[in-house]
Order: structure tokens, then sequence, then C-alpha cells
């Protein structure tokens, strides 16, 4: 149980971040286009 929970937390926390960098990187283009 306890590997499980580590891989859904782990697995939770990654894409949370990936989602705030997907975020960031968006408005930030969107403010300076390339």
């Amino acid at each position: 149980m306890c590997p499980i929970f580590l891989l859904l937390t782990t697995l939770s926390l990654t894409s949370s971040c990936s989602t705030t960098s997907l975020t960031l990187s968006t408005t930030t283009r969107g403010l300076r286009p390339t």
C-alpha cells in the first residue's frame, strides 16, 4: 500500500508541477510573444 500511495503522490505532484509550468509558459508567451 505504501509504494502505491507514494507513486500516486509523486504522480499527482508531477502532474501539478507540469500544469503549473505549462500555465506559466503560456502566460509568458501571451505577455511576451517570441
